[in-house]
């Protein structure tokens, strides 16, 4: 199904895909399936920080950001 390939740790979940090429400026779709997320259904906080990390052969460093995600 082509699901990304996902590792849980005590501290977090690991969820990795490899996109292949990219072009530059041009918008791709990082997941083939989407990303399927279970939230508590009432949670005490209404956000979560979820941290991405982009490796490529011509970065010398990962791009690393932070998404903030607010239900």
């Amino acid at each position: 199904m082509n699901y990304p390939t996902v590792k849980e740790t005590e501290k977090e979940y690991i969820i990795t895909e490899i996109i292949g090429d990219l072009k530059h400026q041009i918008e791709q779709d990082v997941f083939t399936v989407p990303l399927r997320i279970l939230l508590n259904p009432d949670p005490t906080e209404k956000k979560a920080f979820v941290q991405i990390k982009i490796f490529g052969k011509n970065l010398k460093t990962p791009i690393t950001e932070e998404l903030i995600l607010i239900f």
